[in-house]
């Protein structure tokens, strides 16, 4: 619209700074090639519309949009037969999948989940070496699902599970009851809240277990012992209260009754001040979800009973008509 009203003053000079490259797309089609000029700040250097660096990285950024949706779709439609159900993050599937499995070997009361109809997307992070169909699935990519999916009839029932540490995302995919109906088969909850995490409601899936599964050491393949640290085993400059040398590098996260994981990703890290070498003692939450899904000591005996809340909602959803 700005080109098309910059066109009916033609005696006028207009001088304006844009970071849009739709806009210049437009002016382009108005103008044409010689009817404007574009000089790119701060070195008002003349430039083509081709040129343009706002152009390239939305272009690609838009290529990178489109390729990524697809790459969903297609995941999604390779499930045609049994309910899908999709996790926030690449590790939440794995610890329901092995709980999965427990559950229905060990408890009468879960021993439905043995011949349940679904079955989870199995996906690993970008950059990854795994040979799943790498995805990023946050919470707000989680939301765009919901709401695109729901638009036309599902073949099958689309559960969406997200965590529950973030409020914005809990009131839009936690609905009023325990799930969220979003129409079309497509439903979407948030992690139920166990009996143990009552005091602190903001969770992700690793606090379904005890604090002391947690925290269970393991050795990795380069040596080093390792393990998940929680928030509240640091005061809040990121110290250890253990006096053993042990800081966190992130500070937020730390301070008493706080239980957010510290996994060595990102900011997460943890170091010894009275060590010369620069070791990070976090275990990551990926290697944590492997080990427990493989039954890998010392992760072979882990209390699965947190689930089964989880599965209910599930259950409760497959019990549904399908429409």
């Amino acid at each position: 619209m700005l080109p098309k009203l910059i066109k009916l003053f033609p005696r006028i000079q207009f001088i304006i700074t844009s970071h849009s490259p739709l806009f210049l797309l437009g002016m382009q089609e108005e103008f044409g090639d010689d009817g404007f000029d574009i000089y790119e700040m701060p070195d008002a250097n003349k430039i083509s519309t081709e040129q343009f660096s706002e152009f390239e990285n939305a272009y690609r950024y838009f290529q990178n949009t489109n390729r990524y949706q697809k790459e969903i779709k297609d995941a999604i439609n390779q499930h045609v037969a049994k309910t899908l159900i999709i996790t926030e993050g690449s590790t939440d599937w794995r610890h329901m999948k092995a709980a999965q499995q427990y559950l229905a070997e060990n408890d009468t009361e879960m021993a439905w989940l043995g011949d349940a109809e679904f079955e989870f997307l199995e996906y690993d992070p970008p950059n990854s070496n795994f040979d799943r169909i790498k995805l990023q699935m946050s919470s707000s990519e989680l939301k765009s699902l919901a709401k695109e999916n729901s638009k036309i009839r599902q073949s099958r029932k689309l559960i969406i599970i997200a965590d529950r540490d973030v409020s914005d995302v809990v009131k839009e995919l936690a609905g009023k009851e325990s799930y969220k109906d979003w129409g079309n088969n497509v439903y979407s909850l948030c992690l139920p809240i166990p009996k143990h995490r009552k005091e602190t409601p903001e969770i992700c899936i690793e606090h379904y277990y005890q604090d002391e599964e947690i925290r269970r050491e393991t050795v990795c393949e380069d040596g080093i012992c390792r393990r998940i640290y929680l928030g509240y085993e640091f005061d809040t400059h990121g110290r250890s209260l253990e006096k053993n040398g042990k800081y966190c590098t992130n500070i937020k996260s730390c301070g008493e009754n706080k239980i957010h994981i510290i996994d060595g990703n990102d900011n997460n890290k943890v170091y010894d001040a009275l060590s010369e070498k620069d070791t990070n003692y976090a275990l990551s939450k990926m290697n944590f979800a492997n080990k427990v899904l493989a039954k890998e000591a010392p992760f072979d005996q882990m209390d699965f009973s947190s689930f089964k809340d989880l599965f209910s909602v599930i259950r409760e959803i497959l019990n549904k008509p399908l429409l």
